[in-house]
């Protein structure tokens, strides 16, 4: 369990749960590793997310705070992280790639 001050999250193979207070979320990725929805306890969908190819957001439903979203990277501040790299909010576009060795 990670504790971030706000939320605790819950691993296993990845991040399976979003803890605050008494309030659990369960996240529902799909294979690339983005968050399609967060689900609570009854299983009923609290968020929803639509990525394009790119992983700009299309849109979404719901209020419950959330800071992993495309390939269950950090979003903090309108800024996303990968790895130990970061961005001013832009997601990667093919030109926005480094070059490869």
């Amino acid at each position: 369990m990670l504790d971030d001050e706000t939320f605790r999250y819950v691993y296993g193979l990845g991040r399976i749960a979003q803890v605050s207070g008494t309030a659990t979320h369960y996240y529902l990725p799909d294979g690339l590793g983005s968050t399609m929805a967060l689900i609570d306890a009854a299983g009923a969908v609290v968020n929803a997310y639509d990525y394009d190819v790119f992983g700009a957001l299309r849109s979404s439903t719901g209020t419950q705070a959330n800071e992993f979203e495309f390939a269950g990277e950090q979003v903090d501040a309108g800024a996303w992280r990968r790895g130990a790299r970061g961005s001013g909010g832009e997601r990667p576009t093919p030109h926005m790639q480094p070059p490869q060795p």
